[in-house]
């Protein structure tokens, strides 16, 4: 969630050995640039979760649509999510990480 999101997208993007999944939520994502220079073929076609609250006052709603259309721009398997939320996760983001996690785990 939000700082640990980020970090999250950074390093899974750039590790070596293929990964099953990525959850971001809410999320600065700065330095996309150099994350695509940087990234690893082992999870170029990684599944990811990235969500965003509509009114996030934290991380701008913006941000997180744009992060998403870069990644996906760049041909990364991105599933997006919007909430009706603030900074904050709800019960419907939850099940649907859970259907997700359950989707990259099996």
């Amino acid at each position: 969630f939000s700082q640990g999101g980020a970090v999250v997208v950074h390093t899974a993007l750039r590790y070596p050995q293929r990964l099953a999944g990525v959850v971001s939520l809410s999320a600065p994502t700065p330095y996309l640039d150099n994350l695509f220079r940087e990234a690893s073929p082992a999870n170029a076609d990684l599944p990811m979760f990235i969500a965003h609250g509509r009114y996030a006052p934290m991380v701008p709603f913006a941000h997180g649509e744009a992060v998403a259309r870069a990644l996906q721009a760049r041909g990364r398997a991105v599933e997006w999510h919007d909430y009706n939320l603030e900074h904050n996760v709800s019960l419907e983001e939850i099940r649907d990480i859970g259907r997700f996690l359950a989707r990259v785990l099996a």
